[in-house]
């Protein structure tokens, strides 16, 4: 099970004021992923050389990674395997052709290099995967990931701010909730401050909802109880929002990840912009690359 301990953590923010879910597209005005599937990609670039990681083609086209199935394409062409010993080489792969795109985008582009890096990835993805690229996004010093999570029926769109491993230790920073989540449907809350446990003691809970709730609905009820009875930025006019840290096993795939994800999404508290107020998420939330 992943720790708990994350002073050293490194942290992916998890935006979810641009988190749009269902069937409708991300807003125009943001950068998709890469369209081509792994499938079309190949056939694709069936006939072309090989090309070496980090040489100045991987700068020609917009930086983006797919991968709905058992292979990862970087900018619509092929990379490598993303199970298990071809997932290493795959990782680094990437990293090198993020670097040369960095590179020698100048020389190629009127414009500066992109500050969001689009992924689409697969709903039986692992969150391994997802927290290789984030870490790869973080050292190729990406601001932003912009994530669409491919299903048969629909994509889900989420937005991650990379920070780096000294944020957290920001003053602002002082009670958390953690919250583990370990395969078949096992959970672990608990509020820390720093590494020590300021709620009784961690709260655990075993998925099982009553009949005719689902998983989402339930482990909502539970994280809207703990904000409940431990959170501690209530007023419409305070700018700090509690935080939860999502610490999750490699082995969970994103369908189940979102699950989590939309959960944490459902407290809410009133938030005060000018004259108006409006309801807004209770957390921000965190995924550890732990």
């Amino acid at each position: 099970m992943p720790r708990l301990a994350v002073r050293n953590a490194r942290l992916a923010h998890l935006l979810f004021a641009t988190c749009a879910c269902g069937a409708a597209s991300p807003p125009a005005a943001r950068t998709s992923a890469a369209a081509a599937t792994t499938a079309a990609a190949s056939s694709v670039n069936q006939a072309e050389p090989p090309t070496p990681p980090g040489s100045e083609r991987d700068a020609q086209g917009e930086p983006a990674i797919s991968a709905i199935g058992e292979e990862l394409s970087y900018a619509g062409r092929p990379v490598g395997g993303v199970r298990d010993a071809q997932l290493t080489r795959t990782i680094a792969t990437v990293q090198a052709k993020l670097a040369a795109a960095k590179k020698y985008w100048g020389a190629q582009h009127q414009s500066s290099f992109p500050t969001t890096l689009p992924l689409e990835l697969g709903e039986q993805q692992r969150a391994l995967l997802l927290k290789e690229l984030l870490r790869v996004a973080t050292a190729a010093e990406f601001a932003n990931v912009e994530l669409n999570v491919a299903s048969k029926s629909q994509r889900e769109h989420v937005r991650f701010t990379l920070r780096s491993p000294e944020w957290q230790d920001s003053p602002r920073i002082t009670k958390r909730l953690h919250v583990t989540v370990a395969p078949p449907n096992r959970y672990l809350l608990a509020w820390l401050e720093g590494d020590t446990v300021v709620s009784t003691p961690y709260r655990e809970l075993f998925a099982a909802p009553p009949a005719g709730l689902d998983l989402t609905t339930f482990l909502a009820e539970k994280l809207n109880e703990e904000w409940n009875a431990n959170g501690m930025h209530r007023a419409a006019m305070d700018r700090v929002k509690d935080i939860a840290v999502l610490h999750v096993n490699d082995a969970l795939t994103l369908d189940a990840l979102l699950v989590v994800t939309r959960a944490l999404g459902t407290p809410t508290r009133k938030w005060q912009f000018d004259d108006q107020v409006a309801d807004a998420p209770a957390f921000e939330l965190y995924v550890s690359l732990d």
